[in-house]
């Protein structure tokens, strides 16, 4: 509850049968929905989105958040959303990223896609760090609190060129936020210039709200486990 009344993303839970059971306030500009229509058949409701594959695209936005809702180890959140990414929005690499709020890195803590691209060293992109400051793409994203676009990198005079992405033509990606503060960055790349559109925006966007969610309980089971055991510990002195 607390994680939905700080963001302002539209976000909307239904459950295995496609019921709507909680939403943002945000929903009501795509949505035609009320109070009342809690437990209410999604696709029985009217909106504003021109989405043909909406139905298909929440089955799947569904099945991922069961699958990182599954789990409060933070390695296998971590492991759960690269593999749904691929579900969710088609690209030819992929990364999960993590912000350290004290030193300002960047850290790719998984990734995904990369091999085709890098034979001679193919978990080189598993290593690597960014410093906010000077990454001007994931930099906008935290200023702006939305995914960023670049429809060809080789355009933007700002992108920060490593033997590991020099295949890249787009790029996509989308903050993980949580109670008003980044924690990370879902990251797509693509070969192909102009390949990612609004739609795969939105995707990515959604996916990266499941992965917010999924991080911050995995932190707090993580938190209040160390707690406990901090605890026994002075007990036993």
């Amino acid at each position: 509850q607390n994680f939905l009344a700080s963001t302002d993303i539209a976000t909307l839970f239904i459950d295995e049968a496609m019921r709507i059971k909680r939403f943002t306030p945000q929903v009501a500009s795509l949505f035609n929905i009320i109070a009342s229509d809690i437990n209410r058949p999604l696709m029985d409701l009217t909106h504003r989105l021109e989405y043909s594959e909406m139905q298909s695209d929440i089955e799947a936005l569904r099945d991922m958040a069961n699958a990182l809702s599954s789990t409060l180890d933070l390695d296998e959140v971590f492991d759960r959303i690269l593999v749904n990414i691929s579900r969710v929005v088609p690209m030819d690499a992929a990364d999960v990223m993590m912000l350290d709020a004290e030193t300002g890195m960047v850290r790719v803590v998984r990734s995904i896609g990369y091999e085709r691209f890098q034979a001679d060293d193919p978990l080189a992109s598993a290593s690597i760090c960014f410093p906010l400051a000077t990454t001007e793409n994931l930099r906008q994203a935290v200023t702006t609190g939305q995914p960023i676009v670049l429809p060809d990198r080789l355009q933007d005079a700002n992108w920060v060129v490593l033997r590991t992405n020099m295949w890249i033509r787009s790029h996509l990606n989308a903050p993980i936020l949580s109670q008003g503060a980044v924690l990370g960055f879902l990251s797509i790349n693509s070969a192909t210039p102009n390949f990612f559109t609004a739609q795969h925006v939105e995707r990515l966007q959604a996916l990266a709200v499941q992965a917010a969610i999924a991080i911050y309980n995995a932190r707090l089971f993580a938190d209040a486990q160390q707690a406990r055991e901090h605890g026994t510990g002075l007990a036993q002195h």
